[in-house]
């Protein structure tokens, strides 16, 4: 028998049989059989088994031919660890200092636990005390977490506290932000790099500088020569206010071909960053002279020409061809080498280009329903690369229907299982549906709505299990439509238990295409996780959280 819930296990409440010792007496939560009648001294004990139990329980002789029940000891408890706060927000510290910060964790369980402490992502939190730890049931102890900012930005880590059986452990989000009372430069990008651009055309882009301190901060620019064909559209001396951006625009217009690059050099009063360097390069080219990428795709078996675009229906292998390329310079027309890559497939997909991506003709196994995007990029005999790439789409369409699926924990909840945990609901939003209005929000109060053509069911969604602890909560449609589909979680009742972290995993037929984990949420916020737009087979992460329904 195993205990799946943290916390102690109320015995009870079971109706059976819950500890019994040898073949001759049973226990039930109201009434004690009595053993066959043996002959023995009053007050002889002699040992019997405990199921369950390593130790060993005894009966006493009562009246001299009766055993009396077997003494069982109390079955074994567990842990269950907490921590108070749950989150820690520190809030703004100036850069090179440090603040303590004193976490709680208790056991309310009903064994002892000894745990091991870490702090993970970023660098600017840590621990100052010793990272391992016990408590008996009921005790607490105090953790001392260091927070020392070393850049004037946002922080974020989590300390993780786990007992070193795996039968407990509680998370807590730890976040900061460093701030700079003196001047303070934060300049990006750090690099520009505008590609190839035609001659007798112009590109640009901005740089930003933010003075993310307390006082004004001052620079002076500077652009070395070779700087042409390079230009920056500011004074060589300015003044960024505090908490003010300034945009310097970086402009690349090419007169004749060949590669450039140049160093854009700021000098500011920012006590950190003195000196900062910005590589600038960019490549000038003459319309005609690169060489021409062509690409097109076909499903393997099927024959006929191929596309830029195809669609498969469930797995399989897409032949790709990019022997059409050329090189208008050539007498003989051919390109000396060609590039393959995957812009974009699935995030749970492993597909590979074979037999390698320099090849002319590759092959690509579709492995999961969704959307690939592969380009092509081809070289001339000079080393010049084409002027664009060509693109393939290959749109890979389940076998089956779309299933959301969120599930939760509480920590602060001992006890996840029973109806008073934290309460997630699960949001799937048709197109020009509000959130949390009938008919365009499926969610339990609206577990079944008419979407689509009016009476047909297999474009219906229908919320399958409206769970109030842990989920899984999962809302399915057999057809979907070749719309736009808005996946939600909102915290629809936390009983006093504070946050809960939340998972959403999105399916295509029975393959998982898409999950968002570890999302901390606290009574009333509202998730919007992703859109799945059936009609490309994509799902596009949106991952916004909002006070409240919006």
């Amino acid at each position: 028998m195993t205990n799946r819930i943290w916390g102690p296990l109320l015995l009870s409440a079971l109706l059976g049989a819950a500890w019994g010792c040898d073949n001759q007496v049973a226990y039930s939560s109201n009434q004690v059989v009595e053993p066959e009648p043996a002959a023995c001294q009053i007050g002889d004990e002699i040992p019997c088994d405990c199921e369950g139990i390593d130790v060993e329980g005894v009966r006493t002789c009562l009246d001299g031919d009766v055993f009396g029940p077997c003494a069982c000891p109390d079955p074994p408890g567990r842990p269950a660890l907490v921590a108070r706060p749950s989150r820690v927000e520190v809030g703004e510290l100036e850069v090179g200092q440090q603040v303590e910060v004193e976490v709680s964790i208790v056991n309310v369980g009903d064994a002892g636990s000894s745990f091991s402490m870490r702090v993970e992502g970023g660098r600017a939190f840590g621990l100052a005390s010793s990272a391992q730890g016990a408590l008996a049931p009921g005790e607490s102890m105090q953790v001392v977490v260091l927070f020392s900012p070393l850049e004037p930005i946002g922080y974020e880590s989590t300390l993780v506290v786990e007992d070193v059986s795996g039968r407990s452990g509680v998370s807590v989000p730890l976040s900061g932000r460093g701030v700079s009372l003196e001047a303070c430069a934060f300049i990006e990008p750090g690099s520009v790099d505008f590609g190839r651009v035609e001659i007798g055309q112009r590109a640009s882009t901005m740089i930003s500088i933010f003075n993310c301190g307390q006082r004004p901060l001052e620079v002076e620019m500077a652009l070395p020569a070779p700087a042409f064909p390079f230009q920056v559209s500011s004074a060589e001396r300015f003044e960024v206010g505090a908490g003010e951006v300034a945009l310097l625009e970086v402009s690349f217009a090419p007169v004749e071909d060949g590669r450039f690059a140049a160093l854009l050099v700021l000098r500011t009063s920012d006590p950190a960053q003195p000196v900062v360097q910005i590589p600038i390069v960019g490549q000038a080219f003459t319309l005609g002279r690169c060489p021409v990428a062509v690409a097109g795709a076909r499903v393997q078996g099927q024959g006929g020409p191929f596309e830029p675009s195809v669609e498969i229906q469930g797995t399989g292998t897409i032949e790709l061809d990019g022997s059409a390329s050329f090189d208008p310079n050539s007498m003989r027309m051919g390109v000396a080498a060609y590039e393959w890559a995957i812009l974009e497939r699935p995030l749970s997909s492993s597909a590979r280009l074979s037999p390698s991506s320099s090849a002319v003709a590759p092959s690509l196994f579709v492995d999961v329903p969704g959307r690939y995007t592969i380009e092509l990029q081809v070289i001339d005999e000079e080393g010049r690369p084409s002027c664009e790439g060509a693109l393939v789409e290959v749109f890979a369409r389940p076998d089956g229907g779309l299933s959301v699926e969120l599930t939760w924990v509480t920590p602060e909840d001992p006890i996840q299982d029973d109806d008073r945990s934290g309460d997630l609901d699960l949001h799937l939003l048709y197109p020009d549906g509000r959130w949390g209005t009938r008919p365009g929000d499926c969610f339990w109060r609206n577990a079944s709505p008419d979407w689509g053509q009016r009476g047909e069911t297999s474009d219906d969604p229908r919320l399958e299990e409206d769970a109030l602890a842990r989920g899984p909560e999962r809302i399915s449609i057999e057809a979907p439509e070749p719309v736009l589909y808005r996946v939600g979680v909102h915290y629809g009742r936390d009983n006093g238990f504070g946050p809960s972290i939340a998972a959403v995993r999105i399916f295509m037929g029975e393959v998982l295409v898409y999950e968002a984990l570890d999302k901390v949420l606290t009574d009333p916020m509202f998730w919007e996780v992703a859109v799945v737009d059936w009609g490309r087979v994509r799902i596009e992460p949106v991952d916004e959280v909002f006070p409240d329904l919006p």
